[in-house]
């Protein structure tokens, strides 16, 4: 009876678990693949907003589809950081072409 019953709680702790790639905005669960529109809708207005060029190198091929050279186009990402106070991790939310790509930790607030 033991057995069966911490096996159940097991499970129950690993199912109410929030997925590595998501974060919490209070009580609101912000995920990868996420519009602008739903971060800000469920965090409010970032601390702070940055854009940057970076260049993705594509291959360019000819009619056959031999690679002939590298094509770099510009991709801007707009990175928002939120500061969520001393107690709690600031979060850099990374966006391309208006959908989240990338969480990341930063410090702790102040």
């Amino acid at each position: 009876m033991r057995a069966t019953l911490a096996v159940f709680l097991f499970f129950l702790v690993c199912l109410s678990t929030i997925p590595a790639w998501a974060l919490r905005c209070g009580n609101r669960l912000v995920a990868l693949g996420e519009p602008q529109t739903a971060i800000w809708s469920k965090c409010g207005e970032p601390d702070t907003t940055e854009r940057r060029v970076t260049y993705r190198a594509l291959p360019d091929k000819d009619s056959l589809g031999v690679v002939r050279s590298l094509v770099y186009i510009p991709v801007v990402i707009e990175v928002w950081v939120y500061n969520f106070g001393p107690r709690r991790f600031m979060q850099e939310f990374s966006f391309e072409d208006g959908r989240l790509i990338y969480i990341q930790s930063l410090g702790y607030g102040y």
